[in-house]
């Protein structure tokens, strides 16, 4: 009895289950990384430069980006809690956040397309394995986050709407308030929002 719930398990998840393992294949480096690299790594050195914190969120604020400072400071925080792993842990949630994302994507096209067709899982490898995605990630992980939250507000507005052409006042909401916080981290959202 167990094995067969074993095989249905694998054959409902198929596809989730290899792209959890495309994302070890192009991602698994990001595991092995010791350090904070790239763009994460001028928040890090602002962090252990300021005097205090009003000092480190200056520059947060003077960019008119208060999100930012608060998301990265609060990531920042790993250093005095696990200073042993801080650096495995900021690389394992940008490996789960990338992951998620292309979860999130496969789950919009596949609710958004109405046919049966493999073009959500195109455009789910197609984002995990891309070229230009691959560049991006190096920038900061907040840019990976917000990406996470406006993908995530699109599947929520996807669903506040039934078939009956009611609307889920909660669904709705929750979708409102994540395309906010989105679009008000980072000002590239404004007109992705608006697109």
């Amino acid at each position: 009895m167990k094995s067969y719930s074993a095989i249905n398990f694998l054959k409902r998840n198929k596809f989730n289950l290899s792209l959890i393992f495309l994302a070890f294949l192009c991602w698994g480096r990001l595991l092995a990384l010791r350090g904070i690299w790239w763009d994460d790594w001028s928040w890090v050195w602002q962090y252990f430069d300021s005097k205090n914190l009003s000092e480190y969120m200056y520059s947060s604020f003077s960019l008119f980006r208060p999100l930012d400072g608060l998301f990265v400071l609060l990531n920042l925080k790993l250093f005095e809690i696990i200073p042993e792993a801080a650096t495995n842990i900021w690389n394992i949630e940008k490996f789960l956040i990338f992951l998620i994302n292309s979860f999130l994507l496969y789950r919009i096209a596949k609710l958004t397309l109405h046919v049966e067709s493999l073009l959500p899982e195109i455009i789910a490898i197609t984002y995990l394995v891309s070229p230009l995605v691959n560049i991006i990630s190096l920038t900061e992980l907040t840019r990976r986050f917000y990406v996470c939250l406006f993908l995530t507000s699109i599947l929520f507005s996807i669903k506040s709407i039934n078939n009956r052409g009611n609307i889920k006042k909660c669904n709705y909401l929750i979708a409102i308030l994540l395309s906010s916080l989105a679009m008000f981290s980072y000002e590239t959202f404004i007109s992705f929002d608006l697109l």
